[in-house]
């Protein structure tokens, strides 16, 4: 079973993630490799990225995860409000 992190430097750019929160969020995927997770959601979602996320927490990585996360979710409620309007 071969598993790929798929890495894309324009949204790197667009979310302007740092270096450090770019590990963060390819230590989150490599948790869902270890885990064996795959794309049926028909298990936990949530309980599932809460279990990668924990692969990046304990490499020391939370905060930049967070960070990370935090970028998204405004840059993503920014274009949904211009879009609705």
């Amino acid at each position: 079973d071969v598993r790929y992190i798929a890495y894309n430097p324009e949204l790197i750019k667009h979310y302007e993630l740092t270096r450090e929160e770019q590990f963060a969020f390819i230590a989150h995927e490599i948790g869902h490799i270890l885990m064996t997770h795959n794309n049926d959601r028909t298990e936990d979602y949530i309980l599932k990225e809460l279990k990668a996320d924990e692969v990046a927490i304990k490499l020391g990585l939370k905060e930049s995860l967070l960070s990370g996360l935090k970028k998204i979710k405004e840059i993503t409620l920014n274009v949904n409000r211009r879009i609705s309007m």
